[in-house]
C-alpha cells in the first residue's frame, strides 16, 4: 500500500521559548519511513525530534526556526508529502535591554541586494537614531529599550527585479505608574466659547500584564470601561477603543459654565488602575484682527514621547469639509501663533500636536475670524498657449481657488499679441471663476505669441502685475523627410551606424523634437521599433536590430504632435549574434544521481546552433556552490540530455545556454532536488531503436526512455545479438548520455535488442525487439530544394527558354521559308518557278508538259481552282529531304479529275 498522510503539519504560531510539535501521521504497508526537511534540507538531532508516530518536535523555539517544514513519507510502493510552516510568536524584552531582528535575505549574485528596515511602517534613520543599528548580515540591533520601541518591525529585501517582506512584533514590558496629570486651562472664559465642545486626554496605565495590553491593543480587542468622574462625584462612562499607543479621549458637548470642573480619568484592567485629575473652564481662544488671527493653545501632555512641533489648520465658508494648513511647522516651545488671513473669507482655526509617534487628535475648532474685501493678490500660475490644430492656439492657466478671488465679480482678464513689435494686444474676459481654458481662433501656424492673465474683482485687477510668456499656434505636419540615409558600418548583430543629412528647421511646422528611427524585419512591418534621436544629431549607432536577419530602416523627423514623411527604405543582412534563452526547460530525476533534461530551441535563435552547455550548481539551504559544466556539449538537433555524476538526495541549479558561433546565449535555469537511495531493483527499461545511414554497414541508435515518475535507475547498458544467434553483445554501461550507438551491424541483417537498467548493484531487463539493420542511401533529397527560391527560379528559365525555342521553330516552319533542301535544288539546276503557273504548265514544248497541260486545258478549269494544288505541290516539294523527280510528280496525277485532283507522297 502507498504512504498516505492521515494529519499533516499546520502552520503553527509560537512563543519564543516554548515547544512546537508538527504532526505527520501517516499510513501504509509496508510502514512508510517518515523524514522532515526545512527549506529542502534534513532536521534532525538536538533541538529537532522525530516520534514513533512521525511527528516532528521543536524544542525552545527560536526566531532561527522560522521557515517551511515539509513531511516526507515513502515505501517500496510510492511516497507522500506535506508541508507546514512554524512562525514564533511576538518578540518580548524588557525595558533596557536589547533587542534583535535577523533578516535572512539572498539574492543572484548579479543582483545587487539592499535591505530596509521599518518601524509601524517608516523608514528607520540609523543616523539619526543611535539606538538603532544594522549589523553586517542585515540584523537589526535594538540598544537601550524603552516601551516606544514596541511595535512592529519590517525587513524589505529589494533588487532591481524583485522585492520580498517579513515582519515581527515587538513588545517591551515595562513598569506600572501612573500618567502625569493633565495641565489645568487657566484662560479667561468668554461668552462666544460657549456650547463648544471640550476634550480631555488620559494615557493608558502601564501595568505588569503591560505586555498582554499592548498586544491586546495591536490587536483590536477592548481594555475594559473607561470613566470621567467630575469633582462633584457626577461620572461618565465610555468604552475604551482601541489605539497603538493612543491617548484615551473624552469630549463633553455643548459645554457651559456649568462644566466647569475637576475631572478624574481612570482607566482599569483586570489587574490594575490608573487615575489622573485635569480642570475644565470653557474660555476664548483666538485674537481676531484685519489680516491676521492671533491663536493660543496649551499642550496636554507627551505621552511619553516628546512633542516635537504643532500644526495649525483652517477651513473657511468655501471649503468648510476640508482643513489646509495654514502653519505647518510650529516650534513645540511656542503655545501662540500668528496667521495671515485673506481678504472676503471666514476663517476657524484648529491646533495638531506632533511628536515621534504621529499626530494627536486636532483641538476643537476656534471662534469664526471674518475678512473685508481686496483686490486679488496674485494671478493664475501655469499660463501656456499651444494649439490643438494648425490654425489655432489654445490659452490656458491654473483655475483659482475662492479663497484667493479676495472679493465678489471675480474673473480672468485674457491677453495676446504676436511676438511682434508694434503689434496690438487683443483681449477677452473670461466671467467663470472655474473656467481655465480659452481658444484663439484662425492663426498662422506654428508661430510666437506673447500671453498674459491677469485676476480682477470689483475692487480692481490683481496688485501683481502678470507674467508674459511666450506660447505657440498649432504646429503641422513636417514638409521633409531627411535626404542620404545611408547604411555607414554593422558592428554586431544587434547594431549599426546610420548617417543622413539634416532638414532645415523651417520645413518642421512645430517644435523641433527630433528624429525617428524605424526599424523592422520581414512579417514585422506592422511592430515597427522606434529610436529616438535629438534634433541636432546626424548619425545614430542604433542597437535594435535582429541578428542574422534582414533588417529594414528609415527615418522620419517629428515635432511636438506629427511624425513627417519618411526617408527611403534600407535594408540589410546582420551577422549571426547570441541566441535568446530557450523556450522551456524542464529537469526530471532519475535514480539518486543523475537528471533528464528536456527544453524547447529558443524563439530567437539568432545564428545557427551550434551546441547546447548545460552547467550546474549544488544548493546549500540559500548558497550556491560552485559552477560546473558537463562534460560534453549537446548537438543542436538533440531537445534532451542526461546530466550524470550528481550526489543522492541533493538540491541542485541547472542552466542550459544555447550556442552559436558569436557565442553563448542568455540562461534558463531550475533547480531540482535528485532522489534518495534506493535498494531495489529499478523499473523495467523501455528503449526506442532506430538505423542510422553509414558507407560500411550498418549503425543503430538505441535511446533509453527513463521513467518520470517511478525508479528508472541512473544509467544503462544495451545488449544486441543477430536474431537467431545464441550469443549476445553488450557495450559499456552510459552514464553520460540517454542514447548509445551500435557501429559494425551487418546491413541487410535483423536484429535483436535488449537492455538493462542499472542503479548500484541492482537492475532490470527490458522486453527484446527486432531491429531490421537494412541502411538508408547515404544521399538523400533535400526535403528544402524543391521549394527553394534559387531552385524554382532555374526551373522556369529553362521552362521559359523552351518554350521560346518551340515558337521559334513552329514560325520558321509555318512561314515556308528556304531550307537546306531548296539550297541543294539551286545547286543541281533546279530553280524557282514563276508564282503565276507551274512550269509543267507554261512550257508547252516539254513533253511532260504536254501531258500534263492537256487534260487541264480541255477541261477550261478556272485560275482560282489551280492555285490551291499549285501551293499544296510547292509546301509538299519544299518539306522533302531530297528533291522530288518528274516522275513521282507524273504519276501521281489524275487529269480526268480536273475539280478533285489530289497529291499523294506515298
Amino acid at each position: 500500500i502507498p504512504p498516505e498522510i492521515k494529519e499533516g503539519p499546520e502552520n503553527l504560531t509560537k512563543v519564543e521559548g516554548s515547544e512546537a510539535v508538527l504532526k505527520c501521521r501517516v499510513f501504509g504497508a509496508p510502514k512508510p519511513i517518515v523524514k522532515w526537511m526545512k527549506n529542502d534540507v534534513d532536521v534532525t538531532g538536538g533541538k529537532y525530534n522525530i516520534t514513533a508516530e512521525g511527528d516532528l518536535v521543536i524544542r525552545d523555539v527560536s526566531y532561527t526556526d522560522v521557515g517551511s517544514y515539509q513531511c516526507y513519507a515513502k515505501n517500496k510502493f510510492g511516497e507522500k508529502s506535506a508541508f507546514g510552516s512554524l512562525i514564533p510568536e511576538h518578540y518580548e524584552v524588557a525595558a533596557g535591554s536589547s533587542a534583535t531582528f535577523r533578516c535572512n535575505a539572498n539574492a543572484d549574485d548579479s543582483l545587487a541586494l539592499e535591505i530596509i528596515w521599518l518601524n509601524d511602517g517608516e523608514q528607520l534613520d540609523f543616523d539619526s537614531q543611535p539606538r538603532f543599528r544594522m549589523t553586517n548580515d542585515y540584523s537589526l540591533l535594538i540598544s537601550d529599550t524603552t516601551e516606544l520601541d514596541s511595535g512592529e518591525y519590517t525587513c524589505i529585501a529589494r533588487t532591481a527585479i524583485d522585492e520580498a517582506r517579513a515582519q515581527a512584533t515587538l513588545t517591551v514590558q515595562g513598569t506600572s505608574h501612573p500618567p502625569p496629570t493633565p495641565r489645568s486651562s487657566t484662560r479667561e472664559s468668554t461668552p462666544a466659547s460657549r456650547g463648544r465642545p471640550s476634550t480631555r486626554r488620559a494615557r493608558k496605565p502601564r501595568s505588569p500584564c503591560k505586555v498582554r495590553l499592548i498586544r491586546l491593543q495591536h490587536h483590536g480587542a477592548p481594555l475594559g470601561r473607561v470613566h470621567l468622574h467630575r469633582e462633584d462625584g457626577h461620572r461618565r462612562g465610555a468604552r475604551a477603543s482601541h489605539a497603538h499607543r493612543a491617548r484615551y479621549v473624552s469630549s463633553a458637548s455643548n459645554t457651559t459654565e456649568l462644566n466647569s470642573g475637576e475631572y478624574t480619568c481612570i482607566a482599569k484592567t483586570a489587574i490594575d488602575e490608573a487615575r489622573a485629575q485635569a480642570t475644565l473652564t470653557v474660555q476664548g481662544t483666538i485674537e481676531c484682527a484685519a489680516s491676521t488671527a492671533t491663536l493660543r493653545w496649551h499642550a496636554m501632555g507627551d505621552n511619553r514621547a516628546p512633542i516635537l512641533r504643532f500644526s495649525i489648520q483652517y477651513n473657511t465658508t468655501f471649503t468648510p469639509d476640508s482643513w489646509d494648513f495654514a502653519s505647518e511647522s510650529v516650534p513645540a516651545i511656542d503655545t501662540s501663533w500668528a496667521v495671515q488671513l485673506s481678504p472676503w473669507a471666514n476663517y476657524t482655526f484648529r491646533v495638531v500636536a506632533w511628536n515621534k509617534i504621529g499626530p494627536s487628535t486636532p483641538s476643537g475648532h476656534s471662534e469664526v475670524c471674518s475678512t473685508q474685501p481686496d483686490v486679488p493678490y496674485k494671478n493664475p500660475d501655469n499660463v501656456k498657449g499651444e494649439g490643438t490644430a494648425p490654425n489655432n492656439m489654445l490659452i490656458s492657466w491654473s483655475k483659482m481657488p475662492q479663497i484667493e478671488h479676495n472679493g465678489p465679480g471675480f474673473y480672468y482678464q485674457v491677453a495676446w499679441r504676436r511676438n511682434i513689435t508694434g503689434d496690438d494686444w487683443s483681449e477677452e474676459q473670461i466671467r467663470d471663476w472655474q473656467t481655465t481654458e480659452f481658444l484663439v481662433p484662425s492663426t498662422p501656424t506654428f508661430q510666437p505669441y506673447k500671453i498674459k492673465v491677469t485676476a480682477v474683482n470689483y475692487k480692481g485687477t490683481s496688485n501683481v502685475t502678470p507674467v508674459e510668456i511666450i506660447g505657440w499656434s498649432g504646429e503641422d505636419v513636417p514638409r521633409l523627410a531627411p535626404t542620404n540615409f545611408t547604411l555607414e558600418q554593422v558592428t554586431s548583430g544587434t547594431t549599426a551606424l546610420l548617417n543622413w543629412n539634416a532638414v532645415p528647421p523651417e520645413s518642421v511646422q512645430g517644435h523641433f523634437k527630433g528624429y525617428k528611427i524605424q526599424t523592422w524585419t520581414d512579417g514585422e512591418e506592422d511592430r515597427l521599433k522606434e529610436i529616438l534621436v535629438k534634433a541636432d544629431a546626424t548619425s545614430a549607432l542604433v542597437s535594435k536590430f535582429k541578428p542574422f536577419k534582414k533588417n529594414y530602416a528609415r527615418i522620419l523627423v517629428y515635432n511636438g504632435r506629427f511624425n513627417g514623411p519618411p526617408s527611403d527604405t534600407l535594408s540589410f543582412v546582420t551577422p549571426e549574434g547570441k541566441p535568446g534563452t530557450v523556450k522551456s526547460f524542464v529537469a526530471y530525476p532519475i535514480g539518486s544521481s543523475a537528471m533528464l533534461l528536456k527544453w524547447d530551441k529558443p524563439v530567437d535563435e539568432n545564428g545557427i546552433l551550434t551546441a547546447y552547455k548545460v552547467y550546474y550548481q549544488k544548493v546549500t539551504g540559500t548558497a550556491l556552490g560552485p559552477l560546473q559544466e558537463r562534460k560534453k556539449e549537446i548537438d543542436p538537433k538533440f531537445d534532451r540530455a542526461k546530466l550524470a555524476g550528481l550526489e543522492p538526495n541533493t538540491k541542485y541549479r541547472i542552466e542550459i545556454r544555447a550556442k552559436t558561433k558569436a557565442g553563448e546565449g542568455e540562461k534558463y535555469y531550475v533547480e531540482q532536488s535528485t532522489k534518495s537511495v534506493v535498494t531495489s531493483k529499478p523499473d523495467i527499461p523501455n528503449f526506442e531503436a532506430s538505423t542510422l545511414p553509414t558507407k560500411e554497414g550498418a549503425h543503430v541508435l538505441v535511446r533509453w526512455l527513463p521513467t518520470l515518475d517511478g525508479h528508472p535507475g541512473t544509467h544503462f547498458v544495451a545488449w544486441y545479438k543477430l536474431k537467431g544467434h545464441p550469443d549476445w553483445s553488450r557495450t559499456n554501461e552510459i552514464t553520460d548520455d540517454d542514447f548509445v550507438i551500435l557501429t559494425g551491424l551487418e546491413a541487410g541483417k535483423v536484429y535483436e535488442v535488449k537492455m538493462t537498467a542499472h542503479d548500484g548493484e541492482y537492475f532490470s531487463t527490458s522486453a527484446v525487439k527486432d531491429v531490421d539493420a537494412t541502411t538508408d542511401p547515404l544521399i538523400k533529397a533535400d526535403d528544402k530544394m524543391a521549394t527553394a527560391g534559387w531552385f524554382i527560379g532555374v526551373m522556369v528559365a529553362l521552362a521559359f527558354l523552351l518554350l521560346v525555342l518551340v515558337l521559334v521553330c513552329v514560325a520558321r516552319r509555318n512561314r515556308g521559308g528556304k531550307y537546306d533542301v531548296h539550297d541543294r535544288e539551286l545547286q543541281h539546276g533546279r530553280r524557282d518557278y514563276p508564282d503565276a503557273a507551274f512550269h509543267e504548265y507554261t512550257h508547252p514544248g516539254h513533253e511532260r508538259g504536254r501531258l500534263l497541260h492537256w487534260p487541264v486545258r480541255a477541261q477550261a478549269a478556272p485560275p482560282q481552282l489551280l492555285r490551291p494544288r499549285r501551293f499544296r505541290i510547292r509546301r509538299l516539294r519544299y518539306a522533302r529531304l531530297n528533291p522530288p523527280t518528274p516522275a513521282s510528280i507524273k504519276t501521281s496525277l489524275i487529269p480526268q479529275t480536273p475539280y478533285k485532283n489530289q497529291i499523294n507522297t506515298g
